[in-house]
């Protein structure tokens, strides 16, 4: 595993459901080997885990599909199929870095079950200028 320089005790976990624990599953990433561990994901970047903590609705035919452009802050959500629901909150885990273990220069992960020591709200509404719709 990578050693990633990180000053803060805090990383992110975003997801569109509120968890009181956090267990370790296997992730759905398309990339490499370290996209798909079983694990608790967490990212030292607050703006990128507001990207994933933002609720998604599939398509008409039940598809979703969407890239994160993380060149620069704000990132560029890029939605290929489906929509970011505005009309459901979104939710930001912090949680503390201790347990985590960098595996790239963006993600942290852990192999156990991890509480937050804080969960914050987030309205997807402010951050409609993030998404971009591409239309095939």
């Amino acid at each position: 595993m990578n050693t990633v320089a990180h000053d803060s005790k805090t990383l992110y976990h975003g997801s569109s459901s509120k968890f009181t624990t956090l267990f370790p599953h296997p992730a759905r990433g398309i990339g490499s080997t370290q996209d798909k561990l079983t694990a608790v994901y967490a990212i030292h970047k607050l703006e990128l885990a507001i990207a994933f903590a933002l609720p998604k609705r599939p398509n008409a035919q039940g598809h979703l599909a969407w890239q994160l452009e993380e060149t620069s802050l704000p990132p560029k959500i890029i939605m290929e199929k489906g929509k970011v629901d505005i009309s459901r909150a979104g939710y930001l885990h912090h949680v503390s870095a201790e347990s985590f273990e960098a595996i790239d220069d963006w993600q942290w992960v852990c192999f156990t079950t991890v509480k937050p020591i804080k969960i914050e709200i987030i309205r997807p509404e402010i951050y409609t200028e993030w998404v971009v719709y591409k239309t095939a």
